[in-house]
């Protein structure tokens, strides 16, 4: 009987946060269901609710109005003065998680939307200037665009009339377990680095594809001693971590993984954020999004109380950086720092499938794609057919 008033205090509680969610953002309220609650559910514990985020729909809003503003005729996201490849991958990925389509944010004297743009660029994006096999290509370019087509619902196999999971795993070298090739533009290179090699993970494994254990023995052998990856890059460390775990090869639990949370934990700032080792700001947006990232990715809550410096969280670091205009960054804020701090406000792994991420230990269910109905059957499952 006990349970059953807890799964009707629970049903209450949830209706109202369904009907709220109307006046916001989607995505914007989001009740996180922590995996230790939901492991005994046949046992004492009942099912609770946490987390509760109400005051980052309006950050998320004030965020996507002014990328808005810095959408070019073409569809892509200005960055630096024009359309920018490595901001508007981001920006497809973000609307994605937000539950939009990408034709809802078009540019408004064209029509074009971000994936138009990348559909126009990606063969010049993923290759350099000498050919088009894969010998040519970019792995780490090239699995940015699959990460952000898998996102939007895109077919992998072809698009722009490419085959981006074809291509990314002729990269392969089965003697190193390195996804390489000897492609050079400009910057650009395809020899295997900790970012690339985790990048390609990440995106084959959001297509489905069996990651080869070598190649993630690769990325694991690449960490330094203090845990983290690319010559001590905050980001490249949460990038690593979500790519271990999206392999389905490594679980939180990972000796690995732990390393990184530690390196994590030592970088903190006292804003609840981290930045990299050039920058002077209270907090850097994208590698505080992407940490955040790693945090929910693993199943842990960026919100709890040992992510907390005095009283800032990681999100509310987030949210401290943004501006009047609603870019969200420090001194250098811009739309490519928008769109990365939107990773780290949406409360939710967004590079893992639904198995992984429940397994790693964690659910998170966003009530503003649910209606009442379906709220109370998930509920009633739960709790009063778990007894």
């Amino acid at each position: 009987m006990g349970k059953v008033f807890s799964s009707v205090l629970i049903l209450v509680t949830a209706l109202v946060l369904s009907f709220a969610s109307v006046f916001v953002a989607s995505g914007s309220v989001v009740v996180k269901i922590e995996a230790d609650s939901l492991k005994q559910i046949k046992g004492q514990q009942n099912l609770t609710l946490i987390s509760v985020s109400v005051d980052r729909s309006e950050v998320i809003n004030k965020a996507l109005d002014y990328l808005r503003t810095q959408q070019e005729p073409d569809g892509g996201l200005n960055w630096f003065g024009a359309s920018s490849e490595t901001a508007t991958i981001p920006g497809v990925i973000s609307l994605s998680a937000l539950g939009r389509p990408q034709s809802s944010f078009r540019q408004a004297s064209t029509g074009k939307t971000m994936l138009d743009f990348l559909a126009d660029k990606a063969i010049a994006y993923i290759h350099d200037d000498k050919g088009t096999s894969s010998a040519n290509l970019f792995p780490d370019n090239a699995a940015l665009l699959l990460s952000a087509v898998v996102s939007a619902k895109q077919d992998p196999t072809s698009f722009a009339g490419i085959n981006l999971v074809q291509k990314l795993n002729e990269t392969y070298v089965t003697a190193t377990g390195a996804y390489s090739t000897t492609a050079m533009k400009g910057w650009d290179r395809g020899e295997a680095t900790d970012i690339s090699q985790a990048w390609v993970i990440i995106g084959l494994s959001m297509a489905g594809q069996t990651i080869p254990d070598k190649a993630v023995d690769w990325l694991i052998n690449n960490q330094a001693v203090d845990g983290s990856w690319g010559f001590g890059d905050p980001d490249t460390t949460a990038v690593a971590v979500i790519a271990l775990i999206a392999s389905g090869k490594a679980t939180s639990s990972h000796p690995a993984i732990q390393k990184a949370f530690d390196y994590f934990r030592n970088t903190q700032l006292d804003s609840g954020g981290w930045r990299p080792s050039w920058d002077t700001d209270p907090a850097n947006a994208n590698s505080t999004g992407w940490i955040i990232q790693a945090i929910l990715t693993a199943g842990q809550d960026p919100n709890s109380s040992s992510w907390t410096k005095g009283q800032n969280t990681p999100v509310k670091a987030l949210i401290n950086l943004q501006k009047p205009d609603g870019s969200i960054g420090g001194t250098y804020a811009n739309s490519y720092s928008t769109v990365e701090a939107l990773y780290g406000l949406l409360d939710k792994p967004l590079f893992v499938s639904t198995k992984q991420n429940l397994s790693s230990g964690a659910r998170n269910i966003s009530f503003s794609h649910f209606n009442p109905m379906q709220i109370f059957f998930y509920f009633y499952f739960f709790t009063v057919k778990a007894e």
